[in-house]
């Protein structure tokens, strides 16, 4: 022992990145119209995002990412099959550096979701298919 300090170097979470993952996707949703029956879809999800993050502060960041999701997400509701095929959106997600290469964030933004019906009115209603 030298009595030394290892001291890591500190990495920059600046600039432009891309990433890909893999899901479990599970989906809920309140029926208004009949109190005993509510919507849900299980399945699972790939994501793909490209995104740019600043550290405009010692500890703030802030991060634009774009992304798509292809989903095997589906369901049964009122005896029709109901499929969630994908969606794209944008997040801004800001946050607090809390480590050399940690931040703790949150995210909203806008989410637009591909869903497939065999449900005749659904279809006409939501112009889905």
């Amino acid at each position: 022992d030298n009595g030394g300090n290892f001291v890591p170097a500190v990495k920059s979470l600046d600039g432009l990145y891309v990433g890909a993952g893999i899901i479990s996707d599970t989906s809920r949703f309140k029926n208004v119209l009949d109190t005993n029956t509510d919507v849900g879809m299980d399945g699972s999800a790939g994501e793909l995002f490209i995104g740019y993050a600043w550290n405009w502060h010692r500890y703030l960041y802030t991060g634009l990412e774009v992304f798509g999701q292809l989903s095997s997400n589906k369901g049964l509701y009122f005896g029709f099959n109901r499929k969630q095929e994908s969606n794209f959106g944008a997040r801004i997600m800001p946050g607090f550096r809390i480590a050399n290469s940690t931040v703790l964030f949150g995210n909203f933004g806008y989410v637009r979701t591909r869903l497939t019906s065999d449900d005749p009115i659904t279809q006409r209603v939501f112009n889905l298919n």
